[in-house]
């Protein structure tokens, strides 16, 4: 016991003056050494300095290596014993104290020794440890609260240097106000209005400087009793009287007992700008890519595509608005999808996306496209990856690549082909040199001049040229073609064989394989042209004259009417040697009437009728009419078949076949000749022949004698020949030509006999002429027609009212009268007959059945769009009783 006692009256006596744990610790193994003779141990850990203190009798104080990391922030026994800690302690370790202070663990005190001690000395011990333990908290409490005073005023200065530090240099205007008056302005707040801060000081700031139409959020803020927040953006005015916009920030607060107002204000005026610029930027960005060629995609990583522009649509043929929400590996190939991921994943390995991707794509009218796309891979703010994906239509560069391969492949079989196009192109080609020397020429070329290429080739085209004006116009063409301002040129020749031509030509300057200049001339032969040009102007002139003449036809049609009614009257009224006369009227009338009726058919105003007639009186009356034309030296012969030939077919289309025909063989015969005109039966079709004896013709001509405005007249329109096969056809019938040069030519028509009996003619019939007493309403413009017709009528014992107009028509049907037929011309004065029709409908009259009377043709009924069920036509001039008859079946 003395040992223990005097071990605690020494260690308490060291302790006095003890002011830290490395000292305790010395003196703890001091007294050890000195006191207990067995060998002690004693562990200290420290977590400050994280390592170990070793302490061992007869060693001293020792570190241990620093490679042991130990979070000793907590030390429960079964991590010590986990790490090796309580493993590693010599045996005999009796005692473990943790020593624990303010701030947490600090470390742990062991003691240990190699033999049993008695219960005194380990109850001594423990006393010791503890006290040690006490003493350590104490002092490391000391020791914090000391360093966190330190520490503390240490930082507030430090706080305060960096607030003013960060205040004075931040770019963001920060002011602070008491009680409503500013107290603080940072130098950014006098940068951004241009004002001292003395200045500002005595200004309502920020109140004054605010535009008063941005004031308002301002002021009902600071209305606003504290605490309170307000943010707004508003216009100011700098010192300068510059206007800029402003973001500003304020708190109000209370603080110990005061009110302040806290606040940051920024200059966005140039943001401002920046945005205004963006925007347009983005506008004109958005236009860019709403108007590229190029296919522009943005879609997720799952293929889910949020936007196409409008490429998308000429390229695919689909709209934007379609694509949206579609997963964008649908529209590849099947086959193709796995290398839309594939290359995905590669594009996301590489930032430099260089290489496109081509993929066919299928439009949506199942078209297959090549397109070659480059992908942009980007992030929102929340991680969601995104694709922006540029696609180029590649199909028609493809294509042409393959083609191109192709092309190379077959290089000499194409230059042959086009040795083969140049020779059998439709125009004629011809290259000159740059001195105007042919030195290429093609077979149409050759062909239109006449010459042989070995008399063309080294010559220049103005030899080619007689007249002295054309040369000089084509020398001047060559000229402005050499300067590059020359168009395209017509110019008259004459080939060969003297036949004078109309070439088109076309130039253009080349640079040929040797690398010289030369030039490419495209000849074509527009003489048909230019003739079908003129045929077509003179065809229109006899339009014109056709008008005319179906109104002078319209005229005398309505005398001859006349004329025809007077003589029926007057068979009443004359004996019966007086009938002899009206026979010889009626003969020059009819005749007047057949002249008029082939003159409207020669002019295309008439639709063709077919009728049954004989074609050997068709030849007589026909020859009858064209011998005036025929000259002396032409000596003409008509050998008919002996018996009636008969036809169904329209008669004055005949007619006019066989006068185109006769007329062509009088002007092959300019030296005279023998003109012959042939009918005949062989098996079930008719013959007619016009042969004669002129200059025939070879066999190029004969393949093209009935094409359309081919000629071999100088002034001829080639529409004759043509006319012909035309009508010939139309009556189902053929024609073919034999001739030959110097041997005359013969045209041989063939129809199909009619079986059956000819139409005969009135005069042939003895007619019986019926009579009625129905109520007719007449309409007739002309005078004496109308009273004619009128008075022929009522002779026949029908009651007849007359009008002249359209308006005459409708007041006597507005009456209560009713009609069981109207008459009526077509043309009127004040309107068309057709005008009383519709008049009848809409005010509900009774429906009355109408025959038109006009000295136009049926064609003016065509025209006019009369013709119908409910409509009857007479061709004036007409018979009285074929009037009669006409009313009469009408009724019936």
């Amino acid at each position: 016991m003395k040992v223990s006692f005097d071990i605690l009256k020494e260690f308490a006596r060291r302790l006095g003056p003890v002011s830290s744990i490395d000292e305790i610790c010395h003196i703890l193994v001091f007294l050890l050494k000195k006191h207990i003779k067995p060998q002690i141990i004693a562990l200290f850990i420290t977590e400050e300095k994280k390592r170990y203190f070793y302490l061992k009798c007869g060693d001293g104080l020792k570190y241990l290596p620093e490679d042991e990391q130990m979070a000793v922030g907590s030390l429960p026994w079964e991590w010590l014993k986990q790490k090796g800690v309580i493993d590693n302690l010599p045996r005999g370790t009796v005692l473990s104290i943790p020593l624990i202070h303010a701030t947490g663990l600090e470390g742990l005190l062991c003691l240990g020794f190699r033999k049993k001690v008695s219960p005194e000395i380990h109850d001594l011990l423990e006393v010791i440890c503890f006290h040690t333990a006490g003493l350590v908290s104490q002092i490391k409490a000391l020791e914090t609260i000391s360093e966190l005073r330190k520490r503390e005023s240490r930082e507030y200065s430090e706080f305060v240097e960096r607030i003013n530090l960060l205040s004075e240099n931040a770019p963001l205007g920060i002011f602070i106000m008491e009680e409503r008056k500013p107290v603080y302005v940072n130098p950014a707040v006098v940068k951004i209005f241009g004002y001292t801060q003395e200045e500002l000081k005595q200004l309502n700031f920020p109140i004054d400087l605010i535009e008063e139409a941005d004031k308002k959020t301002l002021l009902d803020a600071l209305q606003t009793p504290s605490p309170f927040e307000c943010k707004c953006v508003a216009r100011s005015r700098t010192k300068s009287g510059e206007i800029k916009f402003i973001r500003l920030w304020a708190r109000g607060i209370i603080q110990s007992g005061k009110e302040y107002l806290l606040g940051t204000i920024s200059d966005i005026t140039p943001l401002r700008e920046t945005k205004m610029k963006l925007k347009g930027m983005e506008e004109l960005f958005s236009s860019f890519i709403e108007t590229i060629p190029d296919i522009v995609l943005v879609f997720k990583e799952d293929g889910e595509i949020l936007y196409a522009n409008q490429a998308i649509q000429k390229v695919l043929g689909w709209k934007p608005e379609e694509l949206l929400g579609r997963n964008i590996y649908t529209h590849s190939r099947k086959s193709q999808n796995f290398d839309v991921a594939r290359a995905i994943k590669e594009w996301r390995k590489t930032e430099d996306n260089k290489e496109g991707t081509v993929f066919n794509i299928i439009t949506r009218d199942g078209e297959e496209k090549f397109i070659e796309f480059r992908l942009i891979s980007h992030k929102d703010a929340t991680g969601q990856s995104y694709y922006t994906a540029i696609g180029r239509d590649l199909t028609d560069e493809i294509k042409s690549k393959y083609t191109l391969r192709d092309v190379s492949s077959r290089f000499d079989e194409l230059l042959k082909f086009q040795e083969l196009l140049f020779e059998l192109a439709p125009v004629g080609i011809v290259v000159l040199n740059a001195k105007l020397e042919c030195t290429k020429i093609n077979r149409r070329a050759v062909e239109i001049s006449g010459y042989e290429p070995d008399e063309i080739l080294g010559k220049k085209p103005l030899e080619f040229i007689i007249e002295k004006d054309k040369q000089k116009k084509l020398a001047e063409w060559f000229k402005n073609l050499e300067m590059g301002s020359a168009k395209e040129i017509d110019i008259e020749i004459y080939n060969k064989s003297g036949e004078q031509k109309i070439l088109r030509l076309i130039g253009k300057k080349i640079v040929t394989e040797s690398k010289e200049h030369a030039i490419l001339l495209m000849v074509r032969d527009i003489t048909d042209e230019k003739r079908m040009q003129e045929n077509i102007l003179q065809m229109q002139k006899l339009e014109s004259i056709s008008t005319f003449t179906a109104g002078i036809a319209h005229d005398i049609n309505n005398t001859l009417t006349a004329i025809m009614g007077s003589t029926g009257l007057l068979y009443n009224y004359v004996s019966e040697d007086g009938m002899e006369y009206i026979r010889a009227i009626e003969d020059a009338v009819k005749t007047s009437s057949e002249m008029i009726r082939q003159l409207l058919s020669f002019t295309k105003q008439r639709v063709g009728e077919p009728v049954v007639f004989d074609v050997n009186e068709l030849i007589k009356e026909t020859m009858s009419m064209v011998k005036r034309m025929i000259p002396e030296d032409v000596k003409c012969t008509t050998i008919l078949n002996p018996k009636p030939l008969l036809l169904y077919a329209d008669k004055t289309q005949l007619q006019e076949i066989l006068i185109n025909l006769v007329s062509n063989a009088i002007d092959a015969m300019p030296n005279g000749g023998k003109l012959t005109i042939n009918s005949k039966l062989i098996e079930d079709y008719v013959i007619i022949q016009v042969i004669d004896t002129g200059i025939g013709m070879d066999e190029q001509t004969k393949k093209r004698i009935f094409d359309p405005f081919f000629t071999t007249k100088e002034k001829g329109t080639g529409l004759g020949l043509s006319v012909v096969y035309g009508l010939v056809g139309e009556n189902n019938g053929t024609i073919e030509v034999d001739s030959a040069p110097g041997e005359g030519t013969t045209f041989t028509i063939k129809f199909p006999l009619y079986h059956g009996e000819a139409s005969k003619s009135r005069s042939e019939e003895k007619v019986e002429i019926p009579t009625g007493n129905e109520d007719i309403l007449l309409i007739e413009d002309e005078d004496i027609v109308r009273r004619t017709v009128a008075k022929y009528l009522r002779n026949l014992g029908y009651n007849v009212i007359t009008g002249s107009t359209v308006h005459d028509a409708k007041e006597i049907l507005l009456s209560s009268k009713t009609f069981h037929l109207i008459v009526s011309d077509i043309v009127l004065p004040d309107g068309n007959a057709m005008e009383i029709f519709k008049f009848m409908e809409s005010n509900k009259i009774q429906k009355t059945p109408i025959l038109f009377i006009s000295g136009y043709t049926d064609d003016m009924l065509v025209k006019r769009g009369v013709k119908s069920g409910d409509f009857h036509f007479l061709q004036k001039p007409f018979q009285p009783s074929t009037l009669a008859e006409k009313i009469r079946e009408i009724l019936n």
